[in-house]
């Protein structure tokens, strides 16, 4: 995985054009992805990122990870490429981001990315904070998703 390492008074522009970080035995295929997906040079502006949640996933219910993927088309999702670009430069990642206003860890997923793991099941990355340190981890849009947010610019 290589992401620009910035200090706080570097551009912070994120190349969204090139190939996102694929782990070993996964791949992407142009099919799965959601339109909508933020793409191109992206001047990341951590206040312009919010965390999106259904209302499926509101007031502690959950809604299955297909059901949110198609409301999320028409979206400014953001891709793998900010995931990557965050972990390099964790700095840049808001404390807000940790955990949620009941103290619940939060998990934030990039859905402009979605990949196929080795059983060729389709899945999404995710950032998480947890063990005293942000890694990330993914999920697979079979199955439920509740508190976790998908990560979109804000309008």
């Amino acid at each position: 995985m290589t992401a620009t390492v910035v200090t706080n008074d570097q551009p912070r522009t994120i190349d969204c054009n090139v190939a996102p970080f694929i782990p070993n035995g996964w791949s992407i295929r142009p099919k799965d992805q959601i339109t909508s997906a933020v793409c191109g040079d992206l001047i990341f502006d951590p206040a312009k990122v919010t965390p999106y949640f259904s209302e499926g996933q509101k007031n502690d219910k959950t809604t299955v990870g297909h059901n949110l993927r198609k409301e999320l088309e028409g979206k400014p999702v953001l891709t793998a490429h900010v995931l990557d670009y965050l972990l390099a430069n964790t700095h840049l990642i808001p404390e807000s981001w940790k955990k949620n206003e009941n103290g619940k860890t939060l998990c934030h997923f990039f859905w402009g990315t979605l990949y196929r793991d080795p059983g060729s099941s389709l899945c999404v990355r995710y950032l998480c904070w947890g063990g005293g340190g942000w890694d990330w981890g993914c999920y697979w849009p079979d199955r439920e998703f509740g508190g976790q947010s998908a990560a979109v610019l804000a309008s």
